[in-house]
């Protein structure tokens, strides 16, 4: 997990004003995670639209046909809502018409590294055992199957969650609760997987509500108590009694005795845990550099090298820095 440095005094909680000022209701990394991978229905529509889906029409057939019909109201909001993220734009369909149909922008295009992170895991820990999750992503350059390896985007040393900590000059928000962003209600698209053999159910129960994304977060900064984690996210009591029952089933989680008492516990991350840690880093990353107002109040820090952590994905085959372009998803 993050190791992080001594927390300064600061007088501040999740939801309320960091010292007197109004960024904390800035859309800040842990925010963007809860509005844009922290919804199953927007992460099958952002799968899609980097398989070349652009039309509302096409959005709705592609899930009905995998077996999950989206409601169509469902799909008009978070469309709606990815195009005020400035992560889809509409566009003309040909000159002088009404009709427009939905592409991915810079901003966009730039989260396929967190739908590649989650692929990798999925192949990983969520697969049926006669699959390869080599097989699943081909390099282009190289031509190989591969593993996208996590790397400092400074140094280029191969990176664990254990290699970096968080320095915490300001206020932490990585798993704060929404002051802006959609509050989604729970749907049951995070209760199953699609057909595409991609976004598998163990993948969404862990990222694809608000609740348990904030929760994969604050596990990360090193809170491993009921009592803190609940304290930090701001979370009803019963629905962290319940994410955390689901994340011990689901593997990533593993409960430990407390010394103060028999009946508390401790949660740490599991190795499967652990291999999350991409997904949560690329998601802060994004949020950092495309929607957070003060990107400077929250930065890892790559121990190995000293400086403020940029991952990025290099190639398992021939090391060579990976590009959305070159990354071919087999379907």
């Amino acid at each position: 997990m993050i190791a992080t440095k001594r927390r300064p005094k600061y007088s501040w909680r999740p939801g309320a004003p960091a010292g007197g000022t109004k960024h904390s209701r800035a859309l800040t990394p842990g925010r963007l995670a809860q509005a844009v991978t922290g919804d199953a229905w927007t992460l099958h529509i952002l799968r899609h639209g980097f398989q070349g889906a652009h039309r509302y029409s096409v959005f709705r057939d592609r899930l009905r046909a995998e077996g999950m019909p989206i409601p169509e109201l469902v799909l008009a909001d978070r469309l709606r809502r990815l195009v005020t993220l400035g992560v889809l734009e509409r566009r003309p369909t040909a000159p002088e018409t009404v009709r427009r149909e939905y592409w991915l922008t810079v901003r966009g295009l730039e989260l396929w590294t967190i739908l590649i992170a989650i692929r990798d895991w999925e192949g990983r820990y969520a697969g049926l055992r006669k699959e390869r999750a080599s097989d699943k992503l081909i390099h282009a350059r190289c031509g190989h199957a591969i593993h996208p390896v996590l790397s400092c985007g400074e140094c280029g040393d191969t990176i664990t969650a254990r290699d970096t900590e968080v320095d915490e000059s300001g206020p932490v928000a990585l798993a704060s609760p929404p002051a802006t962003a959609p509050n989604y209600r729970r749907s049951n698209a995070a209760e199953r997987g699609s057909g595409a053999k991609f976004l598998r159910t163990q993948a969404l129960q862990i990222l694809g509500d608000r609740w348990s994304n904030t929760l994969c977060g604050a596990l990360f900064l090193g809170l491993h108590g009921f009592d803190e984690l609940r304290s930090f996210l701001a979370i009803p009591p019963a629905i962290l009694a319940n994410r955390l029952a689901k994340f011990v089933t689901l593997g990533i989680l593993r409960r430990e005795p407390h010394t103060e008492g028999l009946r508390r516990r401790f949660y740490r991350l599991t190795d499967k845990g652990l291999a999350l840690f991409p997904v949560v880093l690329f998601t802060v990353d994004w949020g950092n550099r495309w929607l957070a107002a003060h990107p400077q109040d929250f930065r890892v820090i790559h121990k190995g090298c000293g400086e403020a952590f940029r991952p990025a994905f290099v190639c398992s085959h021939c090391s060579e820095r990976l590009d959305w372009r070159d990354v071919q998803l087999v379907p």
